[in-house]
């Protein structure tokens, strides 16, 4: 409990720095402790290695395909020495992202939001492509606000 009150006293003293000009981002900054700010941040910035290569807007729902290039590492057996190199091999993984833009109600194929409770980077990509500039509330869970007492 103890160290709880201390990380929120320092969510409140400190702040850390945004890195984008996204308003979503300065969003997140005033309302996120640091760590879950931090841990958006890196979703925000991810989201420079996705790309909407497709969309179904025949519904109510409409459904996008998000691409992102992931780097995975690869162990490969050096023939003129004995030790095993690593190098890093990019990769392209689609994932779905449904979007109802009445309820501003987003549902990625990672669900990031349903495991770590803020929103993927396939999903940033989706609100911003659909002009929608800040975080729905929805999306910022009472559980990682700095303002809340514990």
């Amino acid at each position: 409990m103890e160290k709880e009150i201390k990380s929120d006293a320092k969510s409140f003293s400190k702040t850390i720095p945004t890195t984008t000009p996204y308003e979503m981002e300065k969003q997140a900054q005033s309302v996120y402790t640091i760590a879950k700010f931090k841990e958006f941040q890196q979703e925000l910035i991810g989201k420079m290695f996705c790309e909407v290569i497709g969309v179904q807007e025949d519904t109510p729902v409409k459904m996008y395909d998000v691409q992102e290039e992931v780097w995975i590492p690869k162990s490969t057996l050096d023939e003129t020495s004995p030790e095993i190199k690593t190098k890093k091999v990019m990769k392209k993984v689609t994932f779905k992202v449904s979007f109802q833009k009445d309820e501003c109600q987003l549902e990625c194929s990672c669900h990031r939001f349903e495991f770590r409770g803020i929103l993927c980077k396939h999903a940033i990509c989706v609100l911003l492509r659909n002009g929608i500039t800040l975080l729905p509330e929805r999306y910022i869970l009472r559980r990682w606000r700095k303002d809340v007492r514990r």
